[in-house]
């Protein structure tokens, strides 16, 4: 009787470890963002096409801006990988992609004519505080990779 119960349990319980389920997770969010990349892609290409007969130079900005947007997306793509595989460099993928969108923004805004100073200086300070902060996370791991 007490073989029985347990062989029932067995049969219809649902155990899912919690690796497995970041796993998952990680796995629907790199779908996701991979959807994302070709969605601006496929925009960007048909875009081009549009403009090209009403003067493909003065919209070129906005396709520099999309390009840097899929760049963005994916550091942010290489970073859930990472974390999906449980490697330790996924900080480092963020702080590359939060890099890579305030640089986007802060040429986008040269581009289109700065509005504000103040929001110039502002970016400029954050990509100088996640750059300090990638340079020290950087450093730090490459240290600890030779003391192994």
């Amino acid at each position: 009787m007490k073989g029985e119960s347990k062989g029932t349990k067995r049969r219809f319980h649902f155990y899912l470890p919690e690796e497995k389920i970041v796993q998952y997770i990680a796995k629907i969010i790199e779908v996701i963002l991979l959807v994302a990349i070709g969605i601006v892609i496929v925009y960007t290409v048909i875009d081009i096409f549009l403009l090209i007969p009403s003067g493909l130079l003065s919209e070129i900005f906005g396709l520099v801006g999309n390009a840097f947007l899929v760049v963005v997306l994916l550091e942010l793509f290489q970073s859930i990988v990472d974390f999906g595989k449980g490697r330790g460099r996924s900080v480092v993928y963020v702080m590359d992609a939060t890099m890579s969108f305030v640089l986007r923004e802060v040429i986008i805004e040269l581009i289109n004519g700065v509005s504000s100073m103040s929001d110039l200086l502002y970016l400029a300070s954050i990509i100088l505080l996640v750059a300090l902060s990638r340079f020290l996370i950087s450093f730090r791991l490459t240290k600890k990779g030779r003391k192994h």
